[in-house]
């Protein structure tokens, strides 16, 4: 007969099911204490109670359901699917030992035996929303989100009350980057279950991706009051942080960018990205002292960070220490082959900075040329640093060719224009760029 869950495990929800039996009287006793045991989460208790009651009543498949599922708990998936094995070799039509084996091979992400399962079990009992919503995962991580929201739906159908459908069909949603119905999935969730920490933290996700950072923030907010400890909910506040503090710079709020790449540094020290975000703020006010000490933070946190290797060298420029400009640069440039921005700061630097030593035509002409190919010849701004290139290597015909395509590109941009045409002027006065 049936009882409560007694564990469960989550990838996307997956789930396990422990259940009671009616074997032999002894036997009974050890299952139920392996019941309690499970309950307590105490695993290896749990398993020396199902192991005596299979020494009494080796035919009960129930006892290695309940195994399997003390096992999966351990992480130890091999044992528990040898459970499941002979749980099936005694009840071949036992949907449930096919929805825990297929637990298993979830958790070993051999997800085309866990959808055979899958398919057995509701084969075996077609009114499976269990079965349905765990085949739904296994289709999420293999990325066929269309017969993932199939079965999350049909498991909603099957069992209206299912937060855990609900919950899982808008991370699918979220896949497909249909945002607005991932909300309205995720309401319905936290409608169902409203002490569910995760579907506040999987709604902050996808509010973030709508740019609705309050939002994402009052979620993520609402995840930690409910679960201090929960997984990811800490991680996630920080990255709303960031993302609005990002909104805030766009909008040339530097002030309120400051304040939220700080929480976001509270929350999560060790996030390079924030560091390099609020660099970006001290940048935008002037303190390049203190940008520069936060990009520094920032690749030492992560040294493949090229962003912030770029960023760093902008602000070495500033300062005037050219040659760490350009070591930034072309650590930017090593570590990503296609980083434009790099090969253009990079051209530009050679071809008018305001130490000659610096200066070197042809390398300015190579570098910004690759700019110009990653960027399909589209970059008003890499056509400017091409053709300051251009003149510092003495080709003024081919610096005036392409100032002026940078000039015909960008028109609407006064500032841009302005700037452009007075380099034009030079170079047709037979002169180079010197930048200031």
């Amino acid at each position: 007969m049936r009882a409560v869950v007694l564990a469960a495990i989550v990838l996307l929800g997956v789930e396990i099911q422990a259940f009671a039996a009616d074997p032999m009287p002894d036997a009974a006793t050890h299952l139920a204490r392996g019941d309690a045991w499970l309950n307590q989460q105490d695993y290896d208790q749990a398993i020396v109670e199902y192991s005596a009651a299979i020494r009494l009543d080796s035919k009960n498949a129930w006892a290695y359901i309940n195994r399997g599922a003390a096992w999966i708990n351990k992480q130890d998936y091999d044992r528990a699917i040898t459970d499941y094995n002979e749980a099936i070799r005694l009840d071949p039509k036992n949907s449930w030992a096919y929805v825990n084996r297929g637990a298993a091979w979830t958790n070993k992400k051999d997800y085309d035996r866990a959808i055979a399962d899958y398919d057995q079990a509701i084969r075996f009992d077609p009114t499976s929303a269990e079965a349905c919503i765990n085949r739904g995962a296994a289709w999420t991580n293999k990325k066929d989100y269309d017969r993932a929201i199939a079965d999350y739906s049909q498991a909603i159908r099957l069992d209206p009350t299912s937060a855990e459908a609900f919950n899982n069909r808008g991370a699918a949603w979220i896949n497909k980057k249909d945002y607005d119905r991932a909300i309205a999935d995720y309401d319905e969730a936290i409608r169902l279950d409203p002490k569910n920490p995760w579907a506040y933290i999987n709604r902050g996700a996808a509010w973030i991706n709508k740019e609705g950072y309050d939002q994402a923030i009052a979620d993520f907010n609402e995840a930690i009051r409910l679960d201090p400890n929960v997984a990811n909910a800490s991680s996630n506040l920080a990255e709303a942080y960031l993302k609005r503090g990002k909104a805030f710079l766009n909008r040339n709020d530097a002030d309120s960018a400051m304040t939220d790449f700080n929480e976001s540094i509270r929350l999560d020290p060790n996030d390079a990205k924030a560091f390099n975000n609020r660099g970006a703020a001290w940048f935008v006010k002037k303190d390049h002292d203190k940008a520069l000490a936060d990009y520094s933070q920032a690749v030492r946190l992560d040294p493949n960070y090229q962003k912030a290797f770029y960023n760093r060298g902008i602000v070495w420029e500033k300062k005037k220490k050219f040659d760490k400009a350009m070591s930034d640069y072309q650590e930017a440039i090593r570590l990503d082959s296609k980083y434009s921005r790099a090969y253009n700061r990079a051209a530009w630097l050679k071809a008018t900075c305001p130490d000659d030593q610096y200066h070197n035509g042809r390398e300015a002409v190579e570098l910004a040329t690759r700019a110009n190919e990653l960027t399909a010849w589209g970059v008003a701004s890499n056509l400017n640093t091409l053709a300051a290139a251009f003149a510092e290597a003495g080709d003024f015909d081919s610096a005036i060719k392409y100032q002026s395509k940078a000039i015909d590109l960008d028109l609407n941009n006064a500032s841009f224009v302005k700037g452009a045409q007075e380099h034009l002027a030079l170079f047709k006065d037979h002169k180079p760029i010197r930048d200031q």
